[in-house]
């Protein structure tokens, strides 16, 4: 889809980086809470690759790496007041 001027996109789901509270689901089937929906917490890089703290319901927290998830949603982007002149 082309960007027109003037009209805002759609969020892609499928961006490039994952980033903080974005939802993801956990993928491989042997890993802890395996298809199991959480929000990321943090995202660090260690030796090239990124490492992602996922929180699922409940509050537990496990690490994984970016490729042992798929974004479901974007999280939403904070309001920025436009000062009127």
């Amino acid at each position: 889809m082309a960007a027109e001027r003037g009209r805002r996109q759609p969020a892609q789901v499928d961006a490039a980086y994952l980033a903080y509270g974005d939802r993801v689901k956990v993928l491989p089937y042997r890993a802890p809470h395996s298809g199991e929906e959480g929000t990321v917490r943090r995202v660090q890089l260690d030796g090239g690759d990124l490492l992602v703290t996922v929180e699922f319901s409940g509050g537990t927290r496990e690490n994984y790496w970016e490729a042992e998830l798929k974004r479901t949603a974007v999280a939403p982007k904070p309001h920025t007041h436009q000062a009127k002149w």
